[in-house]
């Protein structure tokens, strides 16, 4: 079984950073449009005043905390047998080797994956057309889309943990 998961809010803690960041974004650059509290709409793109924060901020909120217990339910499941790759929105083309920077961070963090897509904008067409069993991610517009195309889809809310995580991986067994 190969499961596709997402980077941002869903093995890390991108949203704490984003928070304090966009704060200072704002503060900086006033726009009536907006405020202090992070927009729903952050991680969607061709809103110029968006673009600005992550033309801004983008390096600053590559590093982010890792998401409790990810390291040990992904070993536990790879040990039966399970893949695991990264599949993300992240644009390559913004960043130099994006996959290896990645594949670093994910390595300082003892979280071992088979492999790393970026730059996916239509998670639930890549899963399908690339044979991905369950993608698990925290944005609704994945999620909803790979339900769409009969994907089987773990939503990672901002309520939910790792161990919940195994608890349904647990039942693909």
């Amino acid at each position: 079984m190969i499961i596709g998961i997402d980077i941002d809010d869903t093995i890390c803690n991108t949203k704490e950073l984003q928070r304090i960041y966009w704060k200072e974004y704002f503060n900086n650059n006033k726009c009536s449009e907006f405020s202090e509290e992070l927009p729903m709409e952050v991680n969607y793109f061709n809103i110029p005043y968006i673009d600005e924060f992550w033309n801004t901020y983008r390096f600053k909120l590559f590093n982010p905390s890792i998401k409790e217990d990810v390291v040990n339910v992904i070993n536990e499941f790879r040990e039966l047998g399970f893949k695991f790759v990264i599949v993300t929105s992240r644009p390559p083309e913004v960043y130099d080797d994006l996959n290896g920077k990645i594949k670093k961070w994910l390595d300082s963090e003892n979280l071992y994956v088979d492999d790393i897509f970026t730059g996916v904008r239509d998670k639930g067409q890549f899963i399908l057309d690339n044979n991905i069993d369950i993608l698990i991610d925290d944005d609704i517009r994945h999620v909803s889309r790979a339900r769409e195309l009969g994907k089987d889809v773990i939503h990672f809310t901002d309520d939910m943990t790792w161990l919940k995580v195994k608890d349904i991986l647990k039942e693909y067994l």
